[in-house]
């Protein structure tokens, strides 16, 4: 009797591991790297708050000065021409030759706030032609509400006198024979500093323009005096 066939069981297969390195990768840092990178964030992170509150600390002073400034409306410095007497004039085809004396009254007339001239640049004109200019190293402090008296002589050097063209020579000749007088103008640049207590301040440039300055020569053909007294000046910041 034929015995029957019967199937092998099957068996399980062995399983084979490789032994190369490359084979195996690992998938989870070590407790180093964990750490160091946390460190690394957290600095980057602080770095970034101080960044921020330094850029809100500089913004908030920005914006308490703005405010303060509003509230304390700083005003421009008064001026006026109290007198403006020409002497040695002299005035050929397009040669001027003479001697400026200004004197002139400044005043603060703010309530709240110190104030400090310095650097002025101050001309002499005929129409739009300069006559003379000079840079005067002047400082002056004036306490709120106060006023400050000042002189300055143009033309005494040489180099303060400005060449002038001949059309202005021939006009301001015409002018001087007609009426014995010559209309100026006065100009003038100040270096400005408005202080309000010892944190805050502002500089600025102040731009003063005195006009129709008549100046009569009534006694002597070289010597002339401002004939309707003291003039006001229009200044303004810039």
């Amino acid at each position: 009797m034929a015995t029957p066939y019967l199937p092998r069981a099957s068996q399980p297969q062995p399983s084979y591991h490789s032994f190369y390195p490359g084979d195996q990768t690992t998938s989870n840092p070590s407790a180093y790297e964990i750490q160091q990178t946390q460190q690394t964030n957290n600095y980057i992170t602080r770095v970034r708050r101080l960044i921020l509150a330094l850029f809100l600390l500089f913004a908030m002073i920005i914006s308490v000065s703005m405010i303060a400034w509003l509230m304390l409306q700083p005003r421009v410095p008064i001026f006026r021409v109290d007198s403006l007497s020409v002497s040695n004039f002299t005035l050929n085809d397009s040669q001027l030759t003479a001697d400026f004396g200004i004197k002139f009254t400044v005043r603060n007339p703010n309530k709240r706030i110190d104030l400090t001239l310095d650097d002025f640049k101050i001309s002499v004109s005929h129409d739009r032609n300069k006559l003379a200019e000079k840079t005067w190293n002047h400082y002056v402090s004036m306490k709120k509400m106060s006023q400050n008296g000042m002189s300055i002589e143009l033309g005494t050097n040489s180099s303060d006198n400005c060449p002038i063209k001949r059309k202005t020579a021939i006009g301001m000749s015409r002018e001087f024979w007609s009426k014995r007088a010559v209309n100026l103008k006065v100009k003038m640049m100040v270096w400005a500093k408005f202080e309000a207590g010892d944190w805050l301040s502002k500089q600025k440039f102040v731009e003063v323009c005195c006009n129709n300055l008549e100046v009569g020569f009534f006694t002597s053909n070289v010597t002339g005096t401002l004939i309707d007294g003291s003039n006001d000046c229009f200044a303004r910041l810039s």
